[in-house]
């Protein structure tokens, strides 16, 4: 019984910590595409940078099953946390992305658009896709959108 007791508790232990990791924070983009081809999704990296006046961290383009994914990565997670906060805030006006490349972004964050946080990483999706929007809820958690 004492066995059977003390194995019970070692899986539950295993089971615990297997579910803690797969919530850790984004540690860099290698991390951030690996998550998100573990969860399902076809991921391609860009040489396409992004710029924001309102999101002051290193962006990047990349592509999750077909649709833009905007990735923005930071020094720190205080930062990427306070301008997280600001995306979100329905007071802040709309978030403009603009790009380098063919065709040139332009874009307004909209509220339909999903926006994600994990550690010093923002992430922006404004597709439909169910099975890219599946990866990142799996991967990020739950997203907020401006309201």
């Amino acid at each position: 019984m004492k066995k059977v007791l003390l194995m019970s508790l070692v899986l539950l232990a295993l089971g615990a910590v297997s579910c803690q990791s797969s919530s850790l924070p984004v540690a860099d983009l290698d991390d951030l595409v690996d998550r998100l081809q573990q969860a399902g999704a076809t991921i391609e990296i860009t040489d396409r940078p992004i710029k924001s006046r309102h999101l002051s961290g290193k962006g990047l383009t990349l592509v999750i099953n077909r649709d833009r994914l905007q990735v923005f990565e930071y020094d720190d997670t205080v930062k990427a946390s306070r301008e997280f906060k600001s995306l979100t805030d329905p007071s802040v006006p709309g978030i403009v992305i603009f790009g380098d490349g063919e065709p040139p972004l332009g874009e307004t964050i909209s509220s339909e658009d999903q926006a994600y946080r994990s550690g010093r990483f923002i992430v922006l999706y404004g597709g439909e896709d169910e099975g890219a929007l599946s990866a990142l809820k799996e991967t990020l958690g739950r997203a907020s959108q401006r309201k």
